[in-house]
């Protein structure tokens, strides 16, 4: 079958089904850069076209610190990353958002 045919085939069971990624980095290009992954970008490895291209529907954004922030130093740094990532979904609700259940994450 051609690749093209098999797409096509997959897609009425991408529609059913939730994709999962479950430890994406790119919130620290959040904060850095302020990168804002609505767009398409060459910079990275995730934006939201590619994640809905992909059939992930549920991105699981980590909050990762590197080791050298100590004690209420990487606490602090957590939360800016929180912050960072809760500006995106505030600034495009239409495209993302926190989903809190497995029924969120579908669309239903």
């Amino acid at each position: 079958m051609r690749p093209a045919l098999l797409f096509l085939a997959a897609l009425p069971l991408c529609a059913q089904n939730i994709g999962i990624d479950s430890h994406i980095d790119t919130v620290q290009r959040v904060l850095i850069d302020r990168a804002d992954l609505t767009p398409r970008s060459t910079a990275g490895h995730v934006d939201i076209p590619r994640l809905r291209e992909g059939g992930v529907n549920a991105p699981f954004f980590a909050l990762w610190v590197p080791t050298y922030y100590k004690g209420a130093e990487a606490v602090r740094r957590t939360l800016d990353l929180r912050d960072a990532i809760e500006h995106l979904f505030d600034t495009h609700p239409e495209q993302i958002a926190l989903a809190l259940t497995a029924r969120m994450s579908s669309g239903s």
